[in-house]
């Protein structure tokens, strides 16, 4: 991945790579990560990344390394270029989207994968249930999730 610069999209053969095709005259492309396709699609869809406090850590260390070399062409006695200052920008870019992404899932309460069920009960317990949920002042799915979590 040494060509790939790092502040750009990759397609998704170039990540998971991709198998020559002589009669197409296509070139294999050797994976960066070695994922099936259907594997790396299905962790998209799932939600699944890396852990967000090491997005915002490794962002971070890149923002201090581009501000101190924007200093070293000042203590060099050049000016720095609107590249320089562009790059300090886009990290700094990314860092706000990452540290309002950690912060949105440490305050996420409900599941981010959820399922569907249906439970077959009587009247009466059905009846019995929602009175419950509504004197904890919640919807009926919300207590049985509560009482799923005291039960565990």
């Amino acid at each position: 991945m040494e060509d790939a610069p790092e502040d750009r999209f990759l397609r998704l053969t170039q990540i998971v790579g991709r198998k020559a095709d002589p009669q197409k005259n296509i070139p294999a492309i050797p994976a960066i990560i070695p994922i099936s396709k259907t594997s790396w699609l299905s962790g998209v869809k799932k939600g699944r990344s890396m852990d967000k406090s090491k997005d915002v850590d490794v962002l971070e260390k890149r923002l201090q390394e581009a501000e101190t070399a924007v200093q070293e062409i000042f203590k060099a006695g050049e000016i720095p270029t609107p590249e320089d200052y562009a790059g300090v920008d886009r990290i700094k870019a990314e860092l706000k989207v990452a540290r309002r992404v950690k912060a949105m899932d440490a305050k996420r309460t409900d599941p981010k994968l959820t399922r569907k069920v249906t439970i077959l009960l009587p009247d009466d317990e059905f009846q019995a249930l929602t009175e419950k949920a509504t004197e904890e002042g919640v919807d009926l799915s919300k207590y049985i999730r509560i009482l799923l979590k005291n039960r565990s």
